[in-house]
């Protein structure tokens, strides 16, 4: 989830978790991403590709664009 979700933290993962039916406390999600899986989210959020920001900014990015000119 952290790697598929670059901005959600801690308890975000965390409350996912629960949707899904797994109970686990934030602090646990902390301590397992902290062995196994990317940095945190702060960190992650830095680390962000101009790429990885475009596709996922896509649809507020094409709402923006101004129309054509007739």
């Amino acid at each position: 989830m952290a790697r598929e979700n670059w901005d959600w933290g801690y308890d975000r993962i965390s409350g996912a978790l629960a949707n899904l039916g797994h109970e686990m406390s934030d602090q646990t999600v902390g301590n397992v991403l902290r062995r196994h899986g990317p940095p945190p989210a702060p960190e992650r959020k830095r680390t962000t590709t101009w790429a990885a920001f475009v596709r996922t900014h896509l649809a507020l990015l094409a709402g923006t664009a101004s129309p054509p000119r007739c």
